[in-house]
């Protein structure tokens, strides 16, 4: 699969190539920008910056576009990003023929022949690819082919290092896992950063609810990109769900919605992590599902730093200080946790922050009836009698009570009493386990 999903991004960045300006066109049009650019750039660094921007572009449409055309977000557009900018505008006005300001399918057919690629470029999955996807599209495959050396079509991290210096966020643009980033999911990290920066318009480097309402009309996805539950969502969580969603709507063929089995075999050749992404068990994934699972792979990812497709109790510590909850996430009690338990965990910790009202890290008995309507179940939950349940208590009867026991933990016997003991007293639950002592048995 990865073989031939290089060659589709070679095929691609071929057939975008392709324009019906002659050379001696293309000339004058980079001898026209390198003017403009000139006229930019007044202090002749070579680089212009946001304000040299807004104060030459002022009253005009191009005046917010500087995030845009800086393709490597560092705070400065330099004069091959600024003429790649303007080549992309051009291509975007000879594509658009009816002047819509969007290149329907049928427009990119009537240009290159087919719709291959066209849904590489329709990030959003609306159908019509606009110009901001188009424009900030491709600078960010300029920008690739400049960090590809070798012209394989894909970067390595030692490539990465070389064209950024370190592999600070390596991990989080190669959102599949497989050790190097392709053109579409440096394309979608790269949009999904310019989005980011869109949206934070105080420039705090957060994006708070009222700039999310600002942008997209209401608070609907807020909370499900503030992944840590914090009231903000910074510029990881953003990147990551963003990437996730322009994914989605890759992978989703018949666009539904969904995704079926068939759809994501068709992507990953098997059906393996299937039924852990599908966490209501209803055989499909939602675009929720999908992100949810999409971004717990990448936290996983940067825990597992061996690169053994498992936490070790050591890499657990390194990466939250201690070894707190670990032996909660870790049900069937190996002494590692794999990717299924992670993800699951991750899902019943943020249903546990959407129960946690007052953020004290507890469900109170008061929580628990706003949330279910009455206080019926809370006592089962609530395993050591203190009259609150905290969050591996959730963690362990939750896993427990559901299906998560076959499709996501694996849970030995002996670690739960049975399904149909789920009221059994703590007395009981004690028994059937292998450890005595009440700190480490619930943790586990």
């Amino acid at each position: 699969m990865a073989d031939k999903d290089q060659d589709v991004h070679a095929k691609i960045h071929k057939m975008l190539n392709k324009t019906k300006a002659s050379r001696e066109q293309w000339m004058a049009y980079y001898d026209r920008w390198e003017a403009e650019f000139a006229a930019l750039d007044t202090a002749g660094t070579g680089f212009v910056n946001e304000k040299q921007w807004e104060e030459h572009f002022e009253d005009t449409e191009d005046a917010h576009k500087f995030t845009e055309f800086d393709g490597d977000n560092d705070g400065q557009v330099s004069k091959d990003e600024f003429v790649y900018g303007k080549r992309a505008d051009q291509t975007f006005d000879e594509i658009d023929t009816n002047k819509d300001q969007k290149i329907t399918k049928d427009e990119w057919i009537a240009r290159y022949g087919s719709a291959d690629g066209f849904d590489d470029y329709d990030m959003n999955g609306d159908g019509v690819i606009e110009p901001d996807e188009w424009r900030a599209s491709r600078i960010a495959d300029q920008t690739f082919r400049t960090a590809d050396t070798n012209d394989d079509n894909k970067v390595t991290r030692e490539e990465w290092i070389a064209r950024f210096g370190n592999d600070s966020h390596f991990d989080d643009y190669d959102l599949d896992g497989n050790g190097v980033i392709d053109p579409f999911e440096f394309r979608s990290a790269k949009v999904a950063e310019l989005e980011f920066r869109k949206t934070d318009t105080n420039r705090d480097g957060k994006v708070s609810r009222e700039e999310w309402k600002e942008r997209y009309g209401s608070e609907v996805g807020f909370d499900e990109y503030d992944l840590n539950g914090d009231g903000l969502i910074d510029p990881d969580e953003f990147r990551a769900c963003k990437m996730a969603d322009f994914e989605f709507n890759k992978t989703d063929i018949n666009k539904d919605q969904k995704l079926t089995r068939v759809e994501w075999i068709a992507k990953f050749g098997d059906d393996e992590a299937f039924d852990s992404y599908d966490a209501n068990g209803d055989g499909i994934i939602d675009a929720d599902e999908w992100r949810r699972g999409r971004v717990a792979d990448i936290g996983f990812r940067r825990m597992d730093t061996d690169k053994d497709r498992k936490v070790s109790r050591e890499e657990w510590i390194a990466k939250f200080g201690s070894d707190d909850h670990f032996d909660s996430y870790d049900l069937d009690g190996n002494g590692v946790i794999d990717a299924d338990e992670w993800r699951a965990g991750q899902k019943l910790e943020r249903e546990f922050r959407s129960m946690d009202t007052n953020k004290d890290g507890m469900i109170s008995r008061d929580e628990w009836a706003a949330r279910y309507g009455s206080a019926d179940g809370f006592d089962e939950y609530d395993l050591n009698h203190d009259g609150i349940v905290d969050p591996d208590e959730f963690r362990i009867v939750t896993a427990k009570k559901t299906a998560l026991e076959t499709a996501y933990f694996k849970v030995e016997s002996k670690y739960f009493v049975p399904r149909s003991r789920c009221n059994a007293t703590k007395a009981v639950m004690l028994q059937t386990t292998p450890v005595t002592s009440r700190s480490t048995f619930f943790r586990k």
